[in-house]
Parts: structure tokens; C-alpha cells; sequence
């Protein structure tokens, strides 16, 4: 006599149980007892073939005894196999990000068109199928096995081109074909297109001691932005830093307090928001 059953399922997750009678030929019927551990039984258990099957689920965790006993008119053997039943739960979380840009209060910062990588952490006790969600469009699919401490979902270019640049709200749903437990967070993801065309034009390149330049400041592309406007001349550097948050054509306007002849630069990098 042969018991085939899995070595571990989830609560309320359906398994088979397959009994296999080895003994052929054999005289009468055949009939058995099957007891699955958490108080079902089936007495008597008569199966049509040498080879059945039943399917039965746990209502609850543990650690259980399988048990069947079979007889005919000759022969009367038992079989035992064993079964441990986990919780049908689980966590999940992202625990960072990897990119050019760092992973702060929970917002994930890349340059749009180059590859960024969420990490999360999955504990439950089944395989899961992962995926990275935009308005319910999927970006990504990925298959986590149980064990696994930490899992990286990418947001290659071609799952960028699908949703754009700018602030994005994106779902992470994790899932089981064996059970129906579904595991859900959140991400936000801010993707920025890299600055080009940076551009500052003076209202003038003769100013008097203590008053005010005006800098017209544009870009062709690429926003939010940093800006970083430096004078350098015989007394030192003098610098003047801002934030751009639409990277369209904006004025400044800087107190000079020096004389002589100054040398004008200016540089514009990505920056981070925070989002509320």
C-alpha cells in the first residue's frame, strides 16, 4: 500500500491524496479507512481502482498524520505520511531602491530611460507570482520563490516608455496560483528626463556695484532641476543655488556687492521632490 500527499500546503488550500494498492491480484473487495489528522475520516473508503484519489483541505496550521488502512479478502496493510500546514498569510514590503539616485521617504528617484530596480521583501510560506502595476496596466512579472529574503522588480526602459516621466503611483500585488492569498503594497516612483539645453541669458553684462542682475534661465528639457548660478572674479566665488520645479523659462535676479570683471556659470542637475 502507497500514501502519496505533499510534505507541506497552506490552510484551506486544496491537496490530493492519492492511495496506491500494490498487492495484485486480490481476491474480494477492497476496502479502507482514511484519516486525514484534523478529525476527518472517510469509514469505510471503497475505491473503484488500485490507483484513486481524494482531495481535502485544512482549516487550520499544524503539523499532521496522514493514515490509511486497507483490506481485501487476503491482505489487510496500513500506510502513514505526514503533512505540515502553514497559515495562509504573509507579508510584503519594499525595502529600497537602485539607481543613479538615492531611495529617501519611501520614493524611488530615476533618470528616466535608465533601468531602476525595487527591491521588496516577501515572507509567506508558497511561491508567489509578483507584479508592478501602473492604473492596473502591468509593467512587470515576476516569479519569487518561497525562501527568497529579498527579490528585485525592474522597471526596464521598456516598462518606463509605457507610463512616462513624472510622479507615478505604482502597486505591487503579489500572488499565488495554488492559493487565494493576495499581498498588496505601494511604490512611488519619480522619473526624471535627464537636462539638456540648459541655457541663461543676462539683461546685461555691465551692472553698478550693489545692484541686482537679472538672468533669464531656461531649459529645452528635463524637470524638476536643481540650478547653480556661480560668479567667479579676484575677490572669490559667489554663488547663487535654486530649485526649478518646472524646468520652464524663469528669471533671477542676484545682488552683486563686488566690483570688477566676474565670470558667469551656471549648472542645472535632477533633483528630488518630496511628495505629500
Amino acid at each position: 500500500l502507497q500514501l502519496d500527499l505533499p510534505d507541506r500546503c497552506l490552510v484551506s488550500e486544496n491537496i490530493t491524496i492519492t492511495v496506491n494498492w500494490l498487492l495484485t491480484p486480490f481476491t474480494g473487495n477492497l476496502s479502507c479507512i482514511i484519516n486525514t489528522g484534523d478529525g476527518y475520516s472517510i469509514d469505510p473508503y471503497q475505491p473503484e481502482n488500485v490507483s484513486s484519489r481524494i482531495t481535502h483541505s485544512y482549516s487550520s496550521p499544524g503539523d499532521f498524520a496522514v493514515f490509511v488502512e486497507c483490506s481485501t479478502s487476503e491482505w489487510h496493510v496500513t500506510a502513514q505520511g505526514n503533512i505540515i500546514v502553514e497559515e495562509a498569510s504573509g507579508s510584503l514590503r519594499v525595502s529600497g531602491c537602485f539607481s543613479q539616485h538615492e531611495y529617501k521617504d519611501g520614493v524611488c528617484v530615476a533618470v528616466y530611460g535608465e533601468a531602476l530596480w525595487i527591491q521588496i521583501e516577501l515572507n509567506t510560506g508558497t511561491n508567489m507570482n509578483v507584479s508592478l502595476l501602473a492604473d492596473n496596466r502591468t509593467l512587470s512579472e515576476s516569479s519569487v520563490q518561497t525562501g527568497d529574503p529579498a527579490y528585485n522588480l525592474t522597471l526596464d526602459i521598456a516598462s518606463q516608455h509605457l507610463i512616462g516621466p513624472g510622479i507615478h503611483h505604482l502597486q505591487i500585488v503579489a500572488s499565488s496560483d495554488r492559493t487565494s492569498l493576495t499581498l498588496n503594497t505601494s511604490i512611488i516612483v519619480q522619473l526624471f528626463e535627464a537636462i539638456s539645453g540648459l541655457q541663461g541669458q543676462l539683461s546685461t553684462t555691465r551692472l553698478q556695484a550693489g545692484k541686482e542682475l537679472q538672468i533669464n534661465v531656461s531649459v529645452s528639457r528635463g524637470a524638476p532641476m536643481e540650478l547653480k548660478i556661480e560668479f567667479k572674479g579676484s575677490n572669490g566665488t559667489f554663488s547663487h543655488s535654486r530649485e526649478s520645479p518646472t524646468g520652464q523659462t524663469q528669471i533671477s535676479n542676484i545682488s552683486l556687492n563686488v566690483e570688477g570683471m566676474l565670470l558667469f556659470r551656471m549648472s542645472g542637475n535632477v533633483q528630488a521632490w518630496a511628495v505629500d
